[in-house]
């Protein structure tokens, strides 16, 4: 977790955590796997995309 993250009080914490439809908060490794896949010549197909990485909050 981050470290605003880690310092935010409970209750308000409580609240986020509701909106999060995946298993849990991310950490920037799993930010990191989206560049490094962009980066690669896996992704040579992927164009013209906007990547949200939310754990599903905006949905």
């Amino acid at each position: 977790m981050t470290v605003s993250i880690s310092t935010t009080p409970n209750t308000r914490l409580q609240g986020k955590r509701c909106l999060i439809t995946a298993a849990g908060a991310g950490i920037g490794r799993e930010s990191a796997q989206l560049v490094v896949y962009l980066a690669s010549d896996e992704s040579s197909f992927t164009t013209d995309q906007t990547h949200i990485i939310d754990g599903g909050w905006s949905n």
